[in-house]
């Protein structure tokens, strides 16, 4: 909360809060999809990238819709420009993560991968601040370190 506040908590009772809310609920989404995806790669002798093809696939089917009813098509109608983007976020930034992402999960507990997974916010602060020239505040950036130390404590067990 202190990084999606900036130690600002009167902000959950503003219009982000709502935004928050959804997050939330996606994470506890993942949590449990977390979960149920260790449990199935524990009984079933299932390789990481056959796991990821299993869910990517029906997921972005599921999403086609979503995208032609709620989307802003038009934007993308210059395919030549539009594929190597659209191949790259397929492979690079989606399919690639979490088929190593299901690969740690046949070796790792669902907590530690999912607590490991918590270095994606300190990645994307650190990208941001290199690539973007964004800063951060001192208690945003006592947040970044709380979510270290705790990753820190877990593996430690």
């Amino acid at each position: 909360m202190l990084i999606t506040t900036n130690g600002d908590l009167s902000t959950l009772a503003g219009g982000q809060s709502v935004g928050d809310l959804i997050v939330l609920l996606a994470s506890l989404a993942w949590a449990f999809f977390f979960v149920l995806s260790r449990r199935m790669l524990m009984r079933v002798e299932q390789n990481a990238f056959g796991m990821a093809t299993l869910v990517m696939i029906p997921t972005a089917l599921l999403t086609l819709p979503t995208a032609i009813i709620f989307g802003n098509l038009d934007t993308y109608r210059s395919t030549a420009h539009a594929l190597p983007l659209v191949v790259y976020a397929a492979f690079v930034c989606t399919l690639l993560p979490f088929v190593l992402w299901t690969a740690a999960l046949k070796t790792a507990t669902a907590t530690v991968a999912t607590l490991v997974g918590l270095l994606e916010i300190l990645t994307a602060m650190i990208m941001s601040t290199l690539l973007l020239g964004e800063t951060y505040s001192t208690i945003t950036l006592i947040g970044a370190f709380l979510i270290l130390a705790s990753l820190l404590t877990v593996v430690e067990k």
